[in-house]
């Protein structure tokens, strides 16, 4: 009896170790991506073009942990809408075709480019860069539409252009 228990613990010790080297950069990826890779994602600081409105297609959302693609989708419009440069998020473990949604949606220039048509002129993007990695994280880099002289430079001739037109001598109808 003790000879085959022995036996039978040497057996499941080889095998253990089979296992473990056979899946060692599977197990290894899973043990980064729950424990070590895990940043605080939070969202973007609006400036002061973001739009809080709530179309049927997408919303702004405070969460950056999708579940679906359509969080994806609203994560996007946030990220957009708040005229960040650059944000990220974290695929969930439990959301297993996260990374695949992400890569389908960065191919599709339709409703990339309908999300940039809702947000205002000077937040929406010229480029676009969406990069991830094997532990989940989504990276999107823009490139504005618009600089930031750019947009002081319209603003100037916006506020100028009120000052002619609008007089003190106005009364409150004309205005």
């Amino acid at each position: 009896m003790k000879k085959v228990l022995n036996v039978l613990s040497i057996f499941i010790i080889v095998f253990g170790i089979y296992f473990l080297y056979k899946n060692h950069e599977t197990i290894i990826a899973h043990g980064v991506r729950i424990f070590a890779a895990k940043e605080e994602i939070s969202k973007p600081t609006p400036n002061a073009y973001y739009k809080d409105y709530k179309f049927n297609l997408v919303h702004n959302v405070d969460s950056f942990n999708p579940e679906n693609k359509q969080d994806i989708l609203n994560i996007l419009y946030t990220g957009f809408n708040s005229g960040a440069n650059e944000f990220g998020f974290y695929c969930s473990t439990k959301y297993e075709k996260c990374l695949d949604d992400v890569n389908s949606l960065s191919n599709d220039k339709t409703i990339l480019s309908v999300i940039n048509n809702l947000v205002s002129p000077f937040n929406s993007y010229s480029k676009l860069y969406i990069s991830t990695n094997q532990l989940g994280k989504v990276t999107i880099t823009l490139e504005k539409l618009y600089s930031a002289d750019d947009i002081n430079a319209v603003n100037a001739k916006l506020d100028m252009i009120e000052k002619e037109i609008i007089t003190d001598k106005m009364s409150q109808k004309d205005a």
